[in-house]
């Protein structure tokens, strides 16, 4: 007989998903922290230790759920799709100077020119001081 039933997760991949899940929770207690009736010193203590512990659980997730599972999880939530302008642009202009043909920043849609010509000015002015 065949079974069609899925694969149980192992606990550690479950652990680390509720921690994936609970890192950005931690951050909720920072803005909450300035109206707490304690001291200022006790309120600062407390935001980097919230910090600190939120990287950490973040670190802990990601070696449970391992890396693999941890960048499907994040394409999935559409995080870490945005690359900036410069960026881009260096790699049109790596592009351009790899090409035989002359690209133009106008050809390349979704790149915001201005910030494309800005960023090739400058590694421009770069090369010749």
């Amino acid at each position: 007989m065949t079974q069609n039933s899925p694969k149980k997760k192992p606990i550690r991949f479950k652990i680390g998903v509720g921690l994936l899940i609970l890192y950005p929770l931690m951050y909720l207690i920072i803005p909450i922290a300035p109206f707490l009736p304690i001291e200022v010193g006790v309120k600062v203590g407390l935001v980097a230790a919230v910090l600190g512990a939120a990287e950490a659980i973040l670190l802990i997730g990601i070696a449970c759920v391992g890396k693999e599972a941890y960048h499907a999880i994040k394409a999935k939530l559409g995080l870490g799709k945005k690359k900036r302008a410069a960026e881009e642009a260096a790699r049109l202009e790596a592009e351009a100077s790899t090409s035989s043909g002359s690209d133009s920043v106008e050809e390349h849609p979704g790149v915001d020119a201005e910030a494309a010509t800005t960023s090739l000015e400058r590694s421009s002015k770069d090369d010749h001081v």
